[in-house]
């Protein structure tokens, strides 16, 4: 026969105090005094037989019975979280993690269109650098960029990720033209810092490979001016400040309006796509199959390129 559990609310109570090793702040935590945590713990020690705190009078420390007990709740709670959580969401939400500049300049501007013809399907867009982690992540898809899918995740390609400069027209009729990729280094460029905890990416590793792609490895760019998103620097250039990179996909409107213009008409294929991954297990479920068919769908009215303006991302760049 197995052994009678303590209480489960004393053992609610034992995980925040443990977590935060202090009475006081589990007690802010859980809304509840901090005699009344007190009043929990003493409970789970009787029940149990054993201490699970020292009382020290600057604080309270985990006995080695309660570092036991601490590490196996601080699991079992966080998967009941995870539970509840999945049994009671909105079956359809469809939660997305997503880079912030696809999210700006492509994706929010078509939303309204899925919807008014999905209005039942609830997108939830988070915005991250980041690469999706379904297994600790409570997300149902993403769309990143990536040289090559994941194996063990089902993915869809979208549309490559194209590199070109592009400056304002007036910016281009006073310093130009620019005849020569290396023409356009006799100004300043406008760079984009883009950072996350574990790398740094920035336009002027874009600007490197797109040089070397174009016949002008080895010349080097002076920084103008540095902004933290591409829609800042895509508004410096409007303004006339400068030159800045950027991908062809996610300028369509300007250059449609004529707010910006390509001053060198190369464009460079990175040999890399935008993706929309989703766990495979779950692919089956309506709201995916919605989403994804929308997506292609809207991927089917973006421009027709001249490709004889590509060329590909040099190996030595």
């Amino acid at each position: 026969m197995s052994k009678r559990l303590p209480s489960l609310r004393a053992l609610y109570v034992f995980e925040a105090a443990a977590r935060r090793l202090s009475f006081t702040k589990a007690g802010d935590e859980l809304n509840i005094s901090q005699g009344a945590v007190s009043h929990q713990i003493t409970i789970l020690e009787k029940d149990l037989g054993v201490r699970v705190f020292h009382r020290l009078h600057s604080g309270v420390r985990l006995t080695s019975e309660g570092q036991i007990l601490s590490a196996a709740l601080t699991g079992v709670f966080g998967e009941i979280s995870t539970a509840i959580e999945v049994v009671t969401r909105n079956k359809n939400d469809l939660r997305i993690k997503v880079q912030p500049a696809f999210t700006g300049r492509w994706l929010l501007p078509r939303l309204h269109r899925f919807q008014v013809a999905f209005p039942d399907i609830r997108l939830r867009i988070t915005t991250s650098l980041d690469s999706v982690d379904f297994r600790h992540e409570e997300f149902d898809a993403a769309i990143a960029t990536l040289s090559a899918p994941p194996l063990e995740q089902e993915s869809v390609f979208l549309m490559k990720e194209l590199l070109t400069p592009v400056c304002s027209p007036a910016f281009l009729r006073k310093h130009g033209p620019f005849k020569h990729p290396g023409d356009l280094l006799r100004r300043p460029i406008i760079t984009v810092r883009l950072s996350d905890e574990t790398k740094r990416r920035d336009t002027l590793g874009y600007w490197h490979r797109w040089l070397a792609s174009v016949g002008a490895g080895g010349l080097e760019p002076k920084i103008g001016q540095d902004y933290d998103t591409l829609d800042e620097a895509l508004r410096a250039a409007e303004r006339d400040f400068g030159v800045t990179m950027a991908d062809y996909a996610l300028i369509q409107e300007e250059l449609k309006l004529r707010r910006l213009t390509m001053p060198i008409n190369t464009i460079v294929d990175q040999g890399v796509g935008y993706y929309l991954l989703m766990p495979r297990e779950r692919v089956s479920e309506d709201k995916f199959s919605i989403f994804r068919d929308w997506l292609i769908q809207e991927m089917k009215k973006e421009p027709s390129l001249d490709e004889t303006i590509v060329v590909k991302r040099s190996h030595h760049s």
